[in-house]
Formats: C-alpha cells, structure tokens, sequence
C-alpha cells in the first residue's frame, strides 16, 4: 500500500512540475491564505478553493491540487478526510458548470452547498 501511495506521489510530483500545472502553484497559494481568513464551514473552504483554481487555471489542475492536499494530510499533522475530495469536486463542477464564474459567486455557491 505505502508503495502504491509513494509512487502516486511521486508521478503527481512530476506532473505538477510540468508548465500547465504552474497555474495552480502561482494562485493556489494566495487564493488558500484568502480562504483561510474567512469564517467559513469545513467543506466550503475546500469547495471554494477547488472552484477558483478551476476558473483561473483547469479542472484537472484542481482536482490534483486537492488530491495532493488530502495525501499530505494523511501523512501530516491534516486530517485527511474522503469528503474535503467531495467538496473539491462540487468546486470544480461549480466552475465547469458555469455556474460559478468568479470567486465571489464560488464562495457563494460553495456555502450554499456546505451550508449544513
């Protein structure tokens, strides 16, 4: 299992050091220490979070930034959780859907789906 997890890690690693994942490294960041200070529920962060990076640079950059996030946890002091990847999906799927188109309309939208 470790193996399996280690080599997800590392091929996510190479991937993310490709020129189209430098969209989620340049904003990813910024956009987490925005959210961060917002007195916001647990799923809406990552929700809103998700649908940004999915405006700003791709779906897939989105999704493997969350992915990323949850393995780090895991291993970390985080608390990996299967439902932070469900968030991040309702994210990416705001954004795809046109739904949401900037952040504010993400952050509404994210709150209204992780209201309770």
């Amino acid at each position: 299992m470790r193996f399996i997890l280690l080599f997800f890690l590392f091929s996510t690693s190479v991937q993310a050091a490709r020129p189209e994942f430098i969209c989620s490294m340049k904003y990813g960041r910024s956009y987490y220490r925005e959210l961060k200070e917002l007195p916001l529920k647990d799923k809406t962060k990552p929700c809103s979070l998700s649908c940004f990076l999915a405006i700003k640079c791709s779906a897939v950059e989105s999704f493997h930034v969350g992915v990323i996030k949850e393995i780090i946890d895991l291993f970390g002091e985080g608390n990996a959780e299967t439902s932070d990847i469900r968030a991040n999906l309702d994210g990416i799927t705001l954004a795809d859907s046109g739904r949401a188109l900037s952040k504010s309309e993400c952050l509404k939208e994210c709150k209204l789906i992780h209201q309770r």
